[in-house]
């Protein structure tokens, strides 16, 4: 099926053969990244002149986001679109970032997340390996040939390549203990 919604869009992406005009869609959903100050850590990491940020992907009023739990299930879930307090007391939100639109429907981002879920699985979460910030750049680049802007995950970029800085760094973030099951939603 994820195979099916890339070769739709790559075939949305092509010209229809006449001079200067493009095909148009019928679909076209705005698509907004959530980036959210993880303030328990930036009063260290600001000094620095970097932030841990927790990002989601919001597309059709959900916003789909990954975390930690202990399960090889799914650690995607959703929460209502910019709701920090649904993340935890540690939270806030600190930008909302049009990033386009995308022209797969409900039903076919259903089928991404699906796909997404068997890499992002809640046990294979890790603060600066595979966070939710990786989770927001592949579903980006899935669903609207996007990325997530360099600045919120550049922390964990930084830090890959300096290992006494991943060591200082705490290894949990959002951690969904409470949510093994494949994909959990608090908005449906």
């Amino acid at each position: 099926m994820l195979q099916n919604i890339v070769e739709k869009l790559k075939k949305l992406g092509s010209r229809d053969g006449a001079e200067g005009t493009s095909m148009t869609f019928d679909i076209n959903e705005p698509v907004i990244v959530n980036v959210y100050d993880m303030y328990w850590t930036n009063g260290y990491t600001n000094n620095l002149g970097v932030g841990i940020y927790h990002s989601g992907v919001q597309v059709y009023n959900r916003e789909y986001t990954y975390g930690g739990h202990p399960s090889e299930t799914s650690g995607i879930f959703t929460i209502a679109p910019q709701n920090a307090e649904e993340l935890g007391e540690n939270f806030k939100l600190k930008t909302s970032i049009p990033l386009g639109c995308t022209h797969l429907s409900q039903e076919e981002i259903d089928e991404v997340m699906v796909n997404l879920g068997q890499k992002f699985t809640g046990k294979d979460y890790h603060l600066t390996r595979q966070n939710c910030n990786h989770f927001s750049n592949n579903m980006l680049a899935i669903i609207c040939n996007s990325s997530l802007p360099k600045w919120v995950n550049r922390l964990a970029t930084v830090s890959t390549t300096v290992p006494f800085i991943e060591r200082a760094i705490p290894r949990s973030g959002c951690d969904r203990r409470t949510a093994p099951s494949s994909m959990t939603s608090s908005s449906d």
